[in-house]
């Protein structure tokens, strides 16, 4: 069979809607580019019009906003519906929890070897905030002690931290750079030159959540521990987006949110603790003996939760691993340079980020001089029916923040780079 006609054949089975049939053909079609480099596969359009196929896509509209939310692929759709329609014909509650469990434990158990951790320091939360806020709260501040993150932190982020600011005199030190950073070196010297004897943690984005920059969390993480200061890391932009592992990166809290990248639904996220911090961390909610170091699950102890949606994750790793994490990276990275290659140039376009690898991966703020970011987006939506996500301000740019997903064609960022060059050459029609 001529690849062309196979892979019609793999969308023709995921339009049938078999639950298997979406991973089977996009693993099959993987079979055939066995042994291709990720980046020759990320050019590949014929393979990536079959993961496409997984999707319900509005075709009315562009989706650029993969850095917010994400259709799920349909696989993942159908499971929380089926998972959703078996709990509700359970007999009660507890029956649904008991029932379901053990799926949520292989769910914890596969996240874990995707963070490269252990299963024990993985909880399930319902998204990066979560995490986040048990971490800001569970810290032990005096007066004049200080946290240290950037200068533009996630605005829920800032607010917790605040909190801390009113409650107990804390003070929240930001860490500035260029933008777009000239090196990560830059970064990691902009961090450690804030470090004082008061730090006793630091905030930091994988994947800053505005600018789109590949932070050097490793190397600032070092730096903490060598003094002595907790680390946490904000993964929203992160996982399911580019590799990811804890181990690595040498942080002592993890959180991020599923329903971004990974695809899972809205309402899942995950949060890693360090193990030998478990018994130190206090949850967000009262439980019996919070101080016991074997309750990594002390945080998801939040009352009743919808319980499938949770379960519905490991339908999206099953995605996710069949596509294959480093190929899906590198599909992301392809579809990102596409667009900036086209645009660089323009004399009035601005990007947030540096488009190499080592700075970026799918997503970047774009930012046409004159023209502010809320008429920006409202006029790629209304104009263009191109949805991004704005205004956004990554220093001294305010603009647009770009995010295109597995699901996103090069003929769906022609229309793109062809409305942002319109609008930077004939700027937005204003009302009279």
């Amino acid at each position: 069979m001529e690849r062309r006609d196979f892979l019609a054949g793999g969308g023709a089975l995921v339009t049938a809607g078999s639950l298997a049939s979406v991973v089977a053909s996009i693993a099959e079609a993987s079979a055939q580019i066995r042994g291709r480099s990720d980046e020759d596969v990320a050019r590949d359009e014929d393979y990536w019009l079959a993961v496409r196929q997984a999707y319900n896509v509005d075709a009315r509209y562009i989706l650029l906003n993969a850095g917010g939310s994400n259709p799920c692929p349909r696989t993942v759709h159908e499971t929380r519906q089926r998972l959703t329609d078996f709990v509700n014909a359970s007999p009660n509650i507890n029956t649904n929890r008991s029932d379901i469990y053990p799926t949520i434990r292989t769910v914890k158990r596969r996240l874990a070897q995707h963070l490269g951790c252990d299963v024990a320091e993985v909880a399930l939360t319902r998204n990066t905030t979560e995490g986040l806020s048990i971490f800001i709260a569970s810290l032990e501040l005096q007066p004049g002690d200080e946290i240290l993150c950037s200068n533009e932190e996630y605005h829920v982020t800032e607010a917790a931290m605040r909190l801390r600011e009113r409650r107990d005199g804390a003070r929240i030190v930001r860490v500035g750079w260029s933008t777009p950073a000239r090196s990560k070196q830059e970064i990691v010297e902009a961090f450690r030159a804030d470090f004082t004897d008061r730090t006793k943690a630091v905030i930091m984005c994988q994947v800053h959540h505005v600018g789109g920059q590949i932070m050097p969390v490793a190397e600032i993480c070092a730096e903490a521990r060598r003094r002595g200061v907790v680390s946490c890391v904000d993964g929203a932009l992160g996982f399911g987006h580019i590799l990811t592992n804890v181990r690595e990166m040498g942080c002592d809290y993890y959180a991020s949110s599923l329903h971004k990248y990974l695809s899972a639904p809205l309402g899942t996220g995950v949060f890693y603790v360090r193990q030998p911090l478990i018994a130190s961390t206090w949850p967000l909610y009262g439980i019996d003996d919070p101080e016991n170091e074997d309750k990594i699950w002390k945080f998801e102890a939040v009352g009743t939760r919808p319980m499938a949606d949770f379960a519905a994750v490991a339908s999206a790793i099953d995605f996710y691993e069949a596509v294959g994490p480093s190929r899906k990276q590198a599909r992301l990275h392809y579809l990102k340079r596409y667009w900036m290659d086209r645009l660089r140039g323009e004399p009035k376009v601005r990007f947030s980020v540096s488009p190499e690898p080592e700075h970026s991966c799918a997503t970047v703020i774009v930012a046409v001089d004159g023209v502010g970011g809320r008429e920006l987006n409202q006029h790629l939506a209304e104009a263009h029916r191109v949805w991004c996500y704005g205004p956004v301000k990554a220093g001294p740019y305010e603009g647009v923040y770009v995010a295109p997903n597995l699901f996103t064609r090069p003929a769906d960022l022609d229309v793109f780079v062809a409305a942002i060059r319109q609008t930077a050459r004939e700027g937005v029609a204003r009302p009279a």
